[in-house]
């Protein structure tokens, strides 16, 4: 019983509309919440455990006003005596793994994660979680990996499309990088993340084109092969450009290129 001094349940919830009492009371909870009033919504939710303890629902609501409170570890027992009575609830489990992932707890969403995702093997609530926990442990290539198994599962997602560039990019992999920001950009043209692909594939292709016109300052014969096919030499270098980039690299004047002894010798473009 909370000290907070609720009235006794059977003096809201008894007789013929109790249960109707019941329901109504925690729809407000529910209302309350969703209006940042978590102090009246705990209250409510209390009362409603009282009359019904040990509700798995109600337990899981409590937990989420408990967090709007600010009071994350009573959320995660809450969470944790909703597992117990049910293991296999989804919503429940999800839900622990984000709290754990808000207190900074990453060994505990990633090892929990894992064991979840054996008995639900689509969830993807679960691998984005383990996603972010592996990022901020700084393990690229797991965090690489469960991105990647998210795209398996919804293709069409251009946020986690978005999320394997970044990470391909933070690990230099720039030509994998710029084909996931150029999927971006066709998947969801006018998307919120549309906008930044695009300025991440400009900023790709400024980049490598300073990397490719350096090397063929210095390098004749990678020189020739571009003046031939600006479009196929780059990539047996690794680079690799996006249509626009290629456009730029076809405006250079690669015949006004100095030889390396040559100081100060600049692209021109056309």
């Amino acid at each position: 019983m909370s000290g907070s001094g609720p009235p006794e349940p059977g003096a809201l919830f008894t007789g013929a509309g109790g249960r109707r009492r019941l329901a109504a009371s925690v729809r407000k909870a529910d209302s309350l919440a969703r209006d940042g009033r978590f102090d009246e919504a705990a209250l409510r939710m209390e009362q409603a455990l009282q009359m019904d303890p040990g509700n798995p629902a109600y337990l899981l609501r409590l937990a989420g006003v408990r967090r709007g409170q600010g009071r994350t570890e009573e959320a995660i027992d809450l969470a944790c005596r909703v597992l117990d009575a049910q293991s296999r609830c989804s919503e429940a489990q999800e839900f622990l793994l984000q709290l754990y992932l808000e207190t900074g707890q990453y060994e505990e969403v990633i090892n929990r994660g894992k064991h979840f995702i054996r008995a639900v093997p689509n969830s993807m609530q679960a691998r984005d979680l383990m996603g972010a926990a592996y990022l901020q442990l700084g393990q690229l290539d797991k965090a690489l990996q469960i991105t990647s198994e998210l795209i398996r599962l919804d293709p069409t997602d251009a946020v986690n499309h978005f999320k394997r560039a970044v990470l391909y990019q933070q690990k230099g992999e720039l030509g994998k990088a710029i084909r996931e920001f150029i999927r971006v950009v066709d998947l969801d043209p006018e998307g919120e993340m549309a906008d930044d692909a695009r300025e991440a594939i400009a900023s790709i292709d400024s980049f490598q084109l300073r990397q490719i016109i350096a090397l063929a300052i210095e390098d004749r014969l990678f020189r020739a092969k571009l003046i031939r096919d600006p479009e196929s030499a780059p990539t047996e270098k690794g680079f690799f450009l996006s249509s626009g980039g290629v456009a730029t690299l076809k405006q250079v004047d690669f015949d006004g290129l100095g030889d390396p002894s040559g100081p100060g010798d600049q692209p021109t473009y056309h």
